[in-house]
């Protein structure tokens, strides 16, 4: 394909990857970051030179002070351009298994408020209606044998 002079074949995109952490009880851990009034899984943005996994692992570190082994895949989700961001984004969201009722949490230094172990029923009026369908997505994926694919629906 021969592309018109001065047009770009790169498109930046933000890639982050996140984690679905569960305890005991099959509750999901999620965090309220200090920057955002909703509540997301934790994870963050894929730096140079990362895998997603990785960067999964070192933010779920950072942000709560717990060691994960992304595992499988669940989720991947795009969200092109918006109102909000200026360029599309990429979202892995990996199982990172279950966590013993007495795991200790440390929240991050000014990025995390608080987390919690939580119901899908419970997450959900905390989450963005883009954060709720990952995570539901990702719960029914737990139980299946194929990651799921979200197009982006939110105008």
């Amino acid at each position: 394909m021969t592309r018109p002079a001065g047009v770009s074949s790169i498109t930046p995109v933000t890639v982050v990857a996140d984690a679905l952490i569960a305890d005991q009880q099959g509750r999901i851990l999620l965090t309220q970051p200090t920057y955002r009034p909703d509540w997301v899984p934790p994870g963050g943005d894929v730096e140079a030179g990362e895998t997603p996994e990785q960067a999964c692992a070192r933010e779920v570190a950072e942000e709560i002070g717990v060691r994960v082994v992304p595992a499988r895949l669940l989720v991947v989700d795009w969200l092109p351009t918006h109102r909000y961001r200026a360029e599309p984004m990429v979202y892995f969201l990996f199982d990172c298994g279950q966590v013993p009722d007495d795991v200790a949490i440390r929240l991050a230094n000014g990025e995390v408020r608080e987390c919690a172990f939580l119901s899908l029923a419970q997450a959900l009026p905390l989450m963005t209606p883009g954060t709720g369908a990952r995570v539901t997505a990702a719960m029914r994926a737990r139980t299946g044998v194929a990651p799921t694919y979200l197009p982006d629906t939110r105008e």
